[in-house]
């Protein structure tokens, strides 16, 4: 669901340092290091998405998996109703708090392979479990497939609704063992917007689209061209880095719509075959991580005084932010211009605040009946028309979680702008002490050292 497009087009420049500097001289470099960025920027990442019967992960919880579970160890997942945990199990700390480095990651790595270990799933609790040597380790936080089916749909306008008809099922129980771990999931049945790994470049080189995977190339699908193509602002999919011509189109881009994000979890029933579930991060979650530490990485580094109100005025994705956060603060009654009236709409009508006539009229009727069947508990009799209906409920109800979700990201900064006010200090002092002045090297540098946190390295000066 896209709700808005963030302007995330950026210069094309390099930082480079030709000598490293150890952390200790440089206070920023000490502030970033010291800090958890792991666990805050998860505890602030809200809604992970439904899915059709997989386990959806954070980004560095999915990370911390991948590098570290073996192949070949014992995977159970239990059924939505066991909702009691062994003695200890919940005692057990969240795996983002054991790691901190690379060798964190490398030392779990080695201690996973060298004991037995097993993993157990508790889909009514949103939990899995790392055992080793029987004894739980670490927990993660995941969400499962939803407890019922349902059939999602999409509503377009007030006046037609599109649905992709898949069924959104819960998490098969059962026993598995872990097949492999992979940076690149190609799904047979979204071939066309996974064979593009999350975050590969794209470029139009003559008439043709292609895109780079390691050190090759390839033809990029058409539907992703095509897409591409379209006036700059009305694409379909979700892209960051992007560069545009003179006349305003775009010339190259980095991939960011990959459904499965970047990294995966398989496991097998036979041994040989990868089980249609998995685990991952979701891509439109990765993507928003990407939006966030980038526009995060903005006010840290952006000119002028160290005002979150002024800096917030100067970045239009937290401009957002921030009117989502006055939107729902007022109980729906303070409505931006910066923000779409049929998804307001639609938030006003999940949150039971007061509708206005306006509000009626943006109303898909059938959404709108579907919606309350639901609310009151009387949905239609036949199958595929309880499926509908809940749908709609589940459309609605993901809209007004995402506008949580903004609003979340402007009160992060909000209530911790003591730290990040300090932090923007000490990174301006370090950076005037390197003569490096221009705001897109120093946007990118802290990009870059934010992003090697989130996944246990780090921050250095490169």
């Amino acid at each position: 669901m896209k709700l808005f497009v963030g302007s995330f087009v950026v210069c094309c420049l390099l930082f480079v340092v030709c000598s490293p500097v150890s952390a200790e001289t440089y206070e920023s470099l000490s502030i970033i290091n010291a800090k958890n960025w792991a666990a805050y920027i998860d505890d602030h990442l809200g809604y992970l998405y439904d899915s059709h019967g997989c386990l959806h992960f954070t980004p560095s919880d999915i990370y911390l998996l991948t590098q570290t579970i073996p192949k070949g160890i014992p995977l159970k997942i239990w059924g939505y109703g066991r909702k009691t945990l062994p003695a200890d199990y919940a005692a057990a700390p969240y795996f983002r708090d054991l790691a901190d480095t690379g060798s964190d990651v490398r030392k779990y790595s080695a201690l996973f392979g060298q004991n037995r270990t097993r993993l157990e799933v508790y889909p009514g609790l949103g939990r899995l479990f790392i055992l080793v040597n029987d004894r739980p380790l670490a927990q993660v936080k995941t969400r499962p497939g939803p407890e019922q089916f349902y059939l999602q749909e999409n509503m377009v306008t007030r006046q037609t609704v599109s649905s992709d008809f898949s069924i959104n099922t819960p998490t098969d129980a059962g026993d598995y063992k872990i097949l492999r771990s992979t940076s690149h999931y190609i799904s047979p049945t979204y071939y066309v917007i996974t064979i593009v790994p999350f975050g590969a470049w794209i470029e139009k080189q003559g008439d043709n689209w292609v895109f780079q995977d390691g050190e090759k190339w390839y033809q990029l699908p058409r539907a992703i061209g095509a897409d591409l193509d379209q006036p700059y602002g009305r694409q379909d999919n979700n892209y960051y880095d992007v560069y545009l011509n003179g006349q305003g189109e775009i010339t190259s881009a980095r991939w960011g719509n990959n459904d499965f994000g970047k990294y995966a979890l398989l496991w097998t029933k036979d041994g040989r075959n990868s089980y249609p579930e998995l685990g991952y991060c979701e891509g439109q979650v990765l993507f928003e991580q990407v939006t966030l530490i980038r526009q995060l990485s903005d006010l840290l580094t952006a000119p002028g005084a160290d005002s979150l109100e002024a800096l917030v005025a100067g970045n239009e994705d937290f401009r957002v932010f921030r009117d989502v956060y006055d939107f729902i603060a007022s109980s729906g009654a303070a409505q931006p211009a910066s923000l779409d009236p049929v998804s307001c709409s639609y938030v006003r009508l999940f949150r039971g605040w007061r509708l206005s006539a306006t509000d009626q009229a943006n109303f898909n009727r059938e959404a709108l009946k579907a919606f309350r069947d639901y609310k009151a508990d009387d949905l239609p009799a036949g199958e595929s028309q309880r499926r509908r209906a809940v749908g709609f409920y589940i459309y609605v109800r993901d809209m007004a979680w995402t506008f949580d979700k903004w609003a979340g990201w402007y009160t992060m900064v909000r209530d911790d702008w003591t730290f990040f006010r300090d932090l923007r200090v000490k990174i301006r002092e370090d950076f005037d002490k390197f003569g490096i002045y221009a705001p897109g090297k120093r946007r990118m540098a802290v990009e870059k050292m934010l992003n090697d946190r989130l996944e246990f390295r780090q921050a250095l000066w490169r």
